[in-house]
């Protein structure tokens, strides 16, 4: 399986307010459902269109995704020498405060190949996220 790190266009923007003392600490993957919402839409030529959404109560950035083209073999008792299955990490580089939600469009650099042995299945997941604390001010 290729795995390749491409950006995506974002199609929503977000308003934010400067705060002081943020202190940034990465989130593991299994916490990161408790942080933020992942809705996916698979479209033809292996595009994806989505939304994140935070549901924490910290801001979120450096959020990462990773979109699985997975290939299933006609026969799978007697597979082809070449599977076509690869994966791609996306970057979101964009903050989102609590409540706030962006939009997403990944594209792969190129389509998936047509064939008759088998057929692609599609997934996305948020596999890291920055979360932002805040010192408080006093």
């Amino acid at each position: 399986m290729n795995t390749r790190l491409v950006s995506i266009a974002l199609l929503g923007t977000l308003l934010t307010t400067p705060v002081a003392s943020p202190a940034a600490q990465l989130t593991p993957d299994a916490t990161l459902a408790r942080h933020v919402a992942l809705e996916a839409e698979y479209r033809p030529a292996g595009e994806v269109r989505g939304t994140l959404t935070n549901i924490g109560e910290q801001a979120l950035g450096g959020i990462v995704l990773l979109v699985r083209h997975g290939w299933l073999w006609r026969d799978e008792l007697h597979p082809g020498p070449d599977d076509p299955s690869w994966a791609d990490y996306v970057s979101v580089d964009q903050r989102l405060e609590p409540g706030a939600s962006t939009t997403f469009v990944y594209r792969p650099a190129t389509p998936p190949p047509v064939r008759d042995d088998g057929r692609f299945t599609r997934d996305v997941e948020v596999v890291g996220a920055t979360v932002y604390r805040y010192a408080d001010p006093r």
